[in-house]
């Protein structure tokens, strides 16, 4: 985690925010505490270390900030839950294997068509 934040706080003009609090194997109350937290933010990048309890869990926050408005089971496959296709396009997800965390990115993204 150390080598992640000083590698992150190394560089000029990126702000970033850490989310600590992910467990392994989440729970359903653990995600919404993270999707929460997210929704809290406007994050434009998501930037997940550690290993799938961490990615699982980054990818439930980008998910759920870009759908404000929607609850966890509403992309949960049938039947238990509603099954909604995803039809918006996501922040990017940087995955990499190291500890317990993810970091929230505040980026300019500048697209060339």
């Amino acid at each position: 985690m150390k080598k992640a934040i000083a590698a992150l706080d190394s560089q000029e003009d990126l702000p970033f925010e850490v989310y600590d609090q992910v467990v392994a194997e989440p729970t359903e109350q653990s995600v919404r505490d993270a999707i929460g937290w997210a929704r809290k933010h406007d994050f434009s990048h998501f930037l997940a270390v550690g290993g799938g309890s961490v990615i699982d869990t980054a990818k439930a926050a980008n998910l759920f900030s870009t759908y404000q408005d929607a609850d966890l089971m509403d992309f949960v496959n049938a039947p238990v839950g509603k099954g909604m296709p995803i039809a918006k396009i996501l922040s990017p997800l940087i995955a990499s294997t190291y500890l317990l965390i993810f970091a929230f990115l505040h980026l300019e993204l500048t697209v060339c068509s």
